[in-house]
């Protein structure tokens, strides 16, 4: 009986040394898992960042287009206003010059029109 019990009492302690062993692979095997996952987190942000820079120059990028853009519909604008302010001011002043055209034909008309002892004065 005292075999089977130092039998029994060897067992259990191996039991609680396994039990131990296994508590603390677990512990190390969690902790790795853990490190990993940390390996990992530092990997992810690094993307993160990456991401959000390039994310950021394709917005600049963007940006410098579509102020380009801006800048050369604007200045069609302008050449537009400045040729309609031209083509105003041409006919305008053709008009101008037409209406004191006419202006000198009919004074000169009137003139011939006149009667003769008042063109000498």
């Amino acid at each position: 009986m005292k075999a089977e019990k130092a039998k029994k009492v060897e067992f259990i302690r191996t039991a609680e040394r396994l039990k131990a062993q296994l508590a603390n692979i677990e512990k190390d095997k969690n902790g790795h898992l853990y490190n990993r996952k940390s390996d990992f987190r530092v990997e992810y942000s690094i993307l993160e960042e990456l991401e959000r820079s390039m994310t950021i120059s394709r917005k600049t990028e963007i940006i410098d287009k579509l102020k380009e853009m801006m800048e050369e519909v604007e200045n069609a604008i302008n050449a537009f206003k400045e040729e309609q302010r031209q083509m105003i001011y041409i006919n305008w002043s053709k008009g101008f010059y037409e209406n004191k055209l006419k202006k000198q034909r009919n004074m000169k008309k009137k003139k011939g029109a006149t009667p003769a002892w008042r063109q000498g004065l």
